[in-house]
Formats: C-alpha cells, structure tokens, sequence
C-alpha cells in the first residue's frame, strides 16, 4: 500500500512506530475518550475564572463552557460553576450539555453520599 508521498508503508514502520489500520486506530480513540473523558473534579474559584479569562470560551451557558484550545483530538476542557462550586472536566464537543450536566449531578452526588 502506497500513503500520499507515493512511498510503501514499509518505510514508515521502525521498531519503535506502527502504522495503524483505521480499526486500530479507531479502537484506541475510543479507549482514549472512555479514560480521558467525563472526569469531574472540583476546582477552586480562582482558577474557573482564570481559564475562563485565558482565551475566549468556545462555548457559554448557564455558567459553564469550553475552554477555545483544544487537548487533542476533539476533547476540550469544560468548566462549570454549580450552586457555588467549581468543577472541571474534559469532553468531546458534541458531547449534549445535557449529558455534561448528568455526569456532573452524578459526580456531586457521589461525593455527597461519600461524605466529602
């Protein structure tokens, strides 16, 4: 198989690097995003303003948006103020915000029930 160089896919393969094939790659994505994804955590005020001051958000409502420079891929940094609080998580972008906010309720809820 020849790549848009015009050159065989042999001489891009070391020891230390793999040509994916669009299911590998596809494959490890996916496992990237269910790792990466959805990770609360709570922030304090400072820094929610920082970021939301940094560089314009690409995304705003109801106190929460998209930081305008992406990690990788299609995931971006997503903040939200809630009931006074301060949370933090990464998401794909066409992530719904009504599954952003599920999964922060859901996040909030367990650290009720734990106590913290």
């Amino acid at each position: 198989m020849e790549y848009w160089s015009g050159k065989p896919r042999a001489i891009y393969e070391t020891d230390e690097y793999k040509i994916l094939s669009e299911a590998e790659y596809r494959e490890r994505v996916n496992l990237f995003y269910s790792e990466f994804c959805g990770k609360w955590k709570e922030i304090t005020e400072e820094r929610y303003y920082e970021m939301l001051d940094i560089l314009p958000p690409m995304y705003w409502k109801a106190g929460g948006f998209f930081i305008s420079e992406g990690i990788v891929l299609d995931i971006y940094s997503f903040f939200q103020e809630e009931a006074g609080h301060f949370y933090e998580a990464c998401f794909r972008l066409k992530t719904p915000r009504t599954e952003i906010m599920k999964s922060l309720y859901a996040f909030i809820n367990s650290r009720v029930e734990a106590g913290q």
